[in-house]
């Protein structure tokens, strides 16, 4: 048995495992090294696998994050937005045709990662080397698609709630032609989310009844809406109770009644 550390990393719904060498608190903050860097992250939930299912090897947690950690947490929202601005400004100046989504700043700026989209290939080495000059950071652009782009951002689907991939979703599931037309709406619009592609919640409509991921979403005050759940008393007359031997001596009582001329 391997005792692992559930975590995530700027309360992505994306959840990493790493193996566990201290005793670390559920809740409590610790650094580690992801695709994007060394970052901070969230301790969600201890996980206990067998050798034999752990197919892939998890890195290991580097240490519980100091109070040098916590203080560059509190700065690094405002160091995003102002290397944002910046960003734009610089994008704006140089004409270039790509849009700014998201940016990340790795532990003690160490490094910068620009989120952007952009319709095909984008020449930014202009780019990095002005963000490099200002922001004295190792700089790393990456393109990312629409999906993403909504995932990172998040919204409110047709159905009112938050977006599954905002809200929950690690990753993205594939959804096929096939999967809308077993939806049975005759206008494809209607299947389309926010990000131009078909809605993720068309995956787990396949199979409801047997749908694995259905618990994963989240319910609102602990309420759930499976098909095969029903208020038993819901179709149950109404039924006085009343007691057979007192019926039988009932007397009305006539003091009080007053006749009316």
């Amino acid at each position: 048995m391997k005792n692992l550390l559930s975590v995530t990393i700027d309360n992505s719904p994306k959840i990493l495992n790493y193996i566990i060498e201290k005793d670390i608190k559920l809740g409590e903050k610790v650094v580690v090294e992801s695709e994007r860097g060394i970052t901070v992250a969230d301790v969600k939930k201890k996980v206990s696998l067998d050798d034999e299912t752990l197919k892939n090897e998890h890195p290991k947690i580097i240490r519980i994050a100091t109070n040098k950690d916590l203080i560059f947490l509190e700065t690094k929202k405002e160091l995003e937005h102002i290397a944002k601005q910046y960003c734009l400004e610089k994008i704006i100046y140089r004409n270039m045709k790509m849009k700014i989504v998201d940016v990340k700043y790795m532990l003690h700026s160490s490094k910068v990662i620009f989120y952007f989209t952009a319709d095909g290939r984008v020449d930014f080495r202009a780019l990095v080397k002005d963000l490099a000059s200002r922001l004295k950071a190792r700089i790393e652009m990456r393109q990312i698609g629409v999906r993403d782009q909504a995932q990172i951002i998040g919204g409110i689907g047709v159905c009112g709630r938050e977006l599954c991939c905002h809200s929950f979703m690690g990753t993205f599931l594939p959804v096929s032609l096939d999967d809308a037309k077993q939806n049975g709406s005759g206008n494809s619009d209607k299947l389309i989310g926010v990000c131009g592609r078909f809605m993720c919640c068309l995956k787990f409509e396949e199979n409801s009844e047997k749908c694995q991921n259905c618990d994963k979403a989240p319910r609102n005050n602990g309420v759930t809406n499976s098909p095969n759940t029903y208020n038993k008393n819901k179709n149950k007359k109404f039924k006085p109770k009343y007691n057979k031997n007192k019926s039988k001596n009932y007397k009305p009582n006539n003091k009080n009644n007053k006749e009316v001329n």
